[in-house]
């Protein structure tokens, strides 16, 4: 844990390179702020908190839609916000928000528009699979050594 700028301590940074910004949960409260990168200079720059963001766990970033957006996902105990990103003055957009079964403590976006988060309830290596883009159920994913185990 790091003290940067106005003393607020850091939990976790995310840099986001296609939209020149670092996205930081910060504070006491873990909210989460975009800077631009320009802030990593150590020019006094305006930062942007997302507004629903009060005791964030995790964040992610990623390309979806094919690469044509740039989201950021914040997870929140059982729920994840993702937002869209763009070069504007409001700098995001909450397009989804997605129920999750158990705490999260991890997640990424992968290719294929695919939020995966892992099951954490017990100790198996699954991991829950959801397309950001369409609402379909989460779909779990079990690794291949794991399904030969159980044979």
């Amino acid at each position: 844990i790091i003290r940067v700028g106005d003393n607020k301590k850091i939990h976790q940074i995310e840099l986001i390179p296609s939209d020149q910004l670092v996205a930081v949960i910060s504070g006491r409260n873990r909210h989460v702020r975009l800077f631009p990168m320009s802030a990593l200079d150590g020019r006094e720059t305006d930062f942007y908190k997302l507004a629903e963001t009060k005791g964030c766990q995790t964040i992610t970033a990623g390309k979806v839609r094919h690469g044509a957006l740039s989201c950021l996902c914040v997870a929140m105990k059982r729920q994840v916000l993702c937002y869209e990103l763009f070069q504007s003055k409001t700098r995001h957009r909450k397009f989804k928000e997605i129920q999750v079964p158990c705490n999260v403590q991890w997640m990424a976006i992968f290719k294929g528009d695919e939020l995966v988060v892992p099951e954490t309830s017990d100790n198996s290596r699954k991991q829950m699979v959801r397309n950001i883009n369409n609402k379909r159920r989460y779909s779990f994913r079990v690794p291949e050594e794991e399904r030969m185990q159980q044979r």
